[in-house]
């Protein structure tokens, strides 16, 4: 298998652990000098510096395939369409696939990107509620899973196409790869400098402020969508997510509640958040 075919994401991560457990490992046998520690921590923070990069080219890369295989099997770049007449349900789809065309280039005008990428996912390419976006340099991708395209959660789409475009203006890809990289020297100057016990303790005030970040770029960027759709949009849309997660067996429902916080704040915070974001007239 090529390294090209690799998560450069995982190899990152991999690499970090072999690093640490490697300091931990040296330390127990022989006391290590503090520069020897240091020279390990830069060594590994270089190391997933370059590869978070890769992975972000790669992540743009894959989004060009995933768009040709997906948003173009709807919407063909030259506008004509084979196969027959559409369904009503998938005729709306394209209807919204062109409204949220037309709103990216627009985005495109207004910032430093040059061009944006749209997938559809769902099915056997990615979760049919899915709304992500990735940037690397002035090129970004956005993938909407087909739960947001069709009518009944249409009202919510330009709300959550604002989300992820707030993520590629503010290029928080590039803002997490420089917290992510300093994280990672850190964790090897933890395991190599640090008695055991004021490791792990550090090390989990560390994994407290990485998820505490992370709910803060998300909680901007719902602030920011929320401004420019309007606080009602927001609101409707956070609402509407409550209640359909209330459908959900409970076991399920708290494992994959407990799970998201990792990255994203939970729905009642971010509802809470929506109803104070400042109308538009004010």
């Amino acid at each position: 298998m090529g390294l090209e075919k690799v998560s450069y994401a995982w190899v990152a991560r991999a690499v970090l652990t072999v690093m640490a457990c490697g300091v931990a490992a040296v330390r127990w046998q022989h006391p290590l000098a503090a520069g020897g520690i240091v020279g390990a921590a830069v060594l590994t923070a270089a190391i997933w510096s370059v590869l978070a990069a890769l992975s972000l080219s790669n992540a743009i890369w894959a989004g060009l395939v995933s768009r040709d295989l997906t948003w173009y099997a709807y919407l063909p770049p030259d506008g004509v369409r084979r196969g027959g007449p559409l369904d009503p349900d998938t005729e709306f789809m394209v209807g919204q696939m062109c409204q949220v065309e037309a709103r990216v280039q627009d985005f495109i005008r207004e910032s430093d990107l040059e061009h944006v990428s749209l997938a559809v996912t769902g099915g056997r390419l990615g979760l049919w509620h899915e709304a992500v976006s990735t940037r690397s340099g002035r090129s970004g991708h956005v993938a909407l899973g087909y739960f947001w395209l069709w009518p009944d959660r249409s009202a919510a789409l330009p709300y959550i196409l604002e989300h992820e475009l707030a993520h590629l203006r503010r290029n928080d890809a590039r803002t997490r790869l420089g917290t992510t990289t300093l994280r990672a020297a850190l964790i090897v100057l933890c395991v190599g400098l640090l008695p055991l016990a004021q490791a792990v303790l550090v090390l989990a005030v560390l994994a407290a402020v990485g998820i505490g970040y992370q709910w803060w770029v998300e909680l901007a960027c719902d602030r920011e969508a929320a401004r420019h759709c309007g606080r009602h949009v927001a609101v409707a849309a956070w609402k509407k997510d409550l209640a359909d997660s209330r459908e959900v067996p409970l076991g399920r429902r708290l494992l994959g509640a407990f799970l998201a916080l990792r990255s994203h704040p939970p729905m009642v915070l971010r509802l809470w958040w929506a109803r104070l974001t400042p109308s538009r007239s004010s």
